[in-house]
């Protein structure tokens, strides 16, 4: 069970309510699941939920014609702050899960991790269990740490899209009113080789970067030589738009131990401060 094989394989819904599949490049399999649910409008009884969520998995596999017994109330971790029950099913595939519901906000959660009967799973599982959360930090942002790119963003912010290509990984965000996107390459090395980091951004954020009419300049970013781009849409760009309002672009690009980092915000501000703020907030060492 090697954790850094494992990849997203799957993300659909929104912040209220969604689905999550990991699985593992080694040998294909289906390493966790985790759905989020709204709260009712009319609350049940947490143990009304668990039943009612656990016998429409059971019903489910045996659609599916696998074959496996399922132990309920399973010590396996102590979620805080929230009403829960674990279980295990065994059979060909091993599997922990856990319900849990906020008792904050009243949103459920159904996550399993799933693997074979011979490796440590219930170590793993409680991990898992005990350090998930469903609402923003001290700070009140949403923390996000995807394949060790780590950044924070308000949690007006909704994912728009992810690109996940080999040494590349792109996250999209929007808000009502200002969108933002965040990249990592690696080989910078090979990359920069030839040509300038300006180059390499103006080429890599081209579409991004074409309706407005931008300056660039040489500046510290996260202690480490990197490049500001910023500048009002051109009035043809406003003109061919839904709303015709004047937006700006703001970015920030820097290469940090053979990565290179781009941080992209269009907002109706010129000078933005939160796009500082954000920007500031993604860890690169």
């Amino acid at each position: 069970m090697i954790l850094s094989a494992w990849h997203v394989a799957r993300v659909q819904g929104e912040r209220t309510e969604g689905y999550l599949r990991v699985d593992d490049d080694d040998d294909g399999r289906v390493r966790l699941e985790l759905r989020w649910m709204k709260p009712l409008k009319r609350p049940k009884s947490f143990d009304v939920v668990a039943d009612s969520m656990i016998a429409q998995l059971d019903k489910f596999s045996r659609k599916k014609r696998l074959a496996f017994t399922t132990k309920r109330r399973v010590r396996v971790a102590s979620p805080p702050g929230r009403e829960y029950e674990c279980f295990e099913t065994r059979g060909e595939v091993v599997s922990y899960g856990c319900l849990m519901r906020c008792r904050t906000c009243g949103r459920t959660v159904l996550v399993r991790v799933l693997g074979l009967p011979r490796e440590d799973l219930k170590t793993l599982a409680k991990k898992i269990f005990e350090t998930l959360t469903d609402h923003p930090g001290e700070d009140g942002l949403d923390c996000w740490d995807v394949y060790d790119l780590k950044f924070a963003l308000p949690p007006s912010y909704m994912l728009q899209g992810t690109k996940l290509r080999t040494g590349a990984l792109e996250m999209r965000f929007t808000d009502k009113k200002t969108e933002l996107d965040i990249r990592r390459i690696g080989l910078g090395a090979v990359l920069l080789k030839d040509r300038t980091l300006e180059s390499f951004v103006m080429e890599l954020c081209y579409k991004e970067l074409r309706p407005f009419d931008v300056q660039t300049a040489k500046m510290d970013v996260h202690g480490h030589e990197g490049l500001g781009i910023t500048g009002p849409m051109t009035f043809r760009s406003r003109m061919l738009s839904n709303t015709g309002r004047k937006r700006y672009v703001h970015v920030h690009a820097w290469v940090c131990d053979d990565r290179i980092y781009v941080f992209r915000m269009t907002s109706r501000e010129r000078e933005d401060p939160l796009f500082f703020e954000l920007s500031g907030r993604v860890q690169c060492h």
